[in-house]
């Protein structure tokens, strides 16, 4: 859970948690074989009602700023096939 404190809920305008999305930024890796890692301390809580974002950093430090995130189970997409052009068969 996020501890979204008082001062940033006003800041957030949030007047009801029910109104807040949170995300966490992703790092891709910059070598080949590096994890990609999740700011899980630090995520982006978002008032959707008002249109407002903050970064939120969590008090609670079992979050880590790079923890490694498994994107195995979410496998790119294969590229649309143009059936417009012929083929040269």
């Amino acid at each position: 859970a996020i501890d979204v404190n008082e001062s940033e809920q006003e800041a957030l305008g949030l007047e009801d948690l029910n109104d807040a999305l949170a995300l966490v930024l992703l790092v891709m890796p910059s070598r080949p074989g590096d994890p990609v890692t999740g700011n899980f301390r630090a995520p982006l809580v978002f008032n959707l009602r008002e249109r407002k974002v903050l970064q939120v950093v969590n008090r609670d430090e079992r979050y880590h700023l790079a923890s490694p995130v498994d994107l195995s189970a979410y496998p790119l997409p294969s590229p649309p096939v143009d059936e417009s052009t012929p083929s040269s068969d």
